[in-house]
């Protein structure tokens, strides 16, 4: 038998090559656009998980990120990595300013081992877009201040308020209207709610109050919308003034009927009431219409406060030339400040023919005397005829 003595037996032993890898560093990450633009950027890591070195190439998967958001460059290959040790590099994507509130972004990418050919992993990358807020607002007008505008009492004022949505998501807005009760302020709705980067309208109406004086102001009239985050906030202030409203009236003054007699050379005196039933002081301008050249206004402009009554004569001056038994019409027409004209009633003349007294009528008769004098015959005829003077009273007419 063979015995083998005793001493040392070496065993050699050779390690087979083996691979792996993995990939670190991706995830999920928000995008917070409030101030524009964002970049959001991962580390990828890739980590040789074989027993020697290798060199690991990088493929890209970027079907998942939508038109207008940039990646980095991405590499392909992470060069030669030595066993248990890693190679890194950020990868980083640009989302623009208008992408739309939880718009989002999904990439991947895969490292394969380029000694193995088949040893690979992926690694994916996730990016959403957070909501932020803002709000601006304005008043539609074509009004040189479109937040002043003028009403008569009574009437009302709309202001045309638009509610821009500055945000990227759809917002809903409160609106607050604080302002003087009197005056009646509303807004047409209480919410509104606006697409991103959108506008929406509501209005804003205030009322008149019907007594209320020409320029007569409501004061401010504060309006305020919320963003439903609580703290984006846009506020206006307007205001409405009470213009004036003309209107007059012009009547026969109390004991006159439109109608007097009037004699030639005397003088009389027509009155009519004028009333401002406006609500402002006007200026009135007064002229007549067909008038005898005889009648004249006592006054050609005259100033009325509200819901007073301004008493106005015409006098009436006929000369003896005026013809007697004649009706004369005409009217007073009085102009307020803005042009519009308020016509009086008729007011008729009737001409009265001015009565003078008679004179006597005067009989001289010439006796025919007894000594002689006088031609033959002709005493006779003197006698038959008397000198008489007939004065008549004439009548004018």
């Amino acid at each position: 038998p063979y015995i083998q003595p005793y001493g040392m037996t070496d065993i050699p032993v050779s390690a087979a090559e083996s691979y792996g890898v993995s990939v670190s560093g991706g995830g999920a990450q928000n995008v917070d656009l409030g101030a524009g633009s964002a970049v959001v950027t991962w580390e990828a890591v890739v980590r040789n998980l074989g027993n020697t070195k290798d060199t690991f190439s990088i493929t890209w998967d970027k079907s998942g990120v939508p038109a207008g958001w940039t990646l980095s460059s991405q590499p392909d290959t992470t060069g030669e990595i030595d066993w248990k040790r890693t190679s890194s590099f950020d990868m980083s994507l640009t989302v623009p300013a208008d992408a739309s509130a939880g718009a989002t972004a999904t990439f991947s990418m895969t490292a394969t081992s380029t000694k193995s050919g088949e040893e690979s992993t992926s690694q994916s990358f996730f990016a959403t877009v957070d909501q932020h807020y803002g709000v601006s607002l304005s008043v539609d007008s074509d009004e040189l201040n479109p937040y002043l505008q003028y009403k008569e009492p009574g009437k009302t004022a709309d202001f045309f308020f638009n509610v821009t949505n500055t945000g990227n998501g759809a917002d809903t807005f409160g609106i607050v209207v604080e302002g003087p009760e009197l005056w009646s302020p509303m807004a047409s709705q209480s919410s509104i709610t606006v697409p991103a980067v959108s506008s929406g309208q509501f209005i804003l109406s205030v009322t008149v109050p019907e007594d209320k004086d020409a320029g007569a102001e409501s004061g401010d009239i504060a309006v305020t919308v919320t963003s439903s985050d609580g703290e984006s906030t846009a506020s206006h202030n307007v205001s409405v003034s009470t213009s004036q409203v003309y209107n007059l009236s012009v009547a026969y003054a109390s004991g006159f009927d439109g109608t007097e007699i009037v004699t030639q050379e005397t003088q009389l005196q027509l009155k009519l009431n004028v009333t401002n039933n406006g609500n402002g002081i006007d200026t009135v301008t007064l002229a007549m219409e067909e008038e005898p050249a005889w009648a004249a206004l006592g006054s050609a402009s005259i100033q009325i406060g509200r819901g007073q009554t301004v008493v106005i004569i015409v006098t009436l001056s006929p000369d003896a030339a005026s013809l007697s038994g004649r009706d004369y019409t005409f009217w007073v027409v009085a102009t307020s400040g803005d042009g519009s004209e308020t016509t009086s009633p008729d007011l008729t003349a009737e001409i009265e023919m001015k009565e003078t007294e008679g004179e006597e009528v005067v009989t001289e008769e010439i006796e025919e005397g007894d000594e002689g004098g006088l031609l033959p015959g002709f005493g006779a005829f003197m006698s038959l005829l008397a000198l008489t003077f007939v004065v008549l009273s004439r009548r004018r007419a």
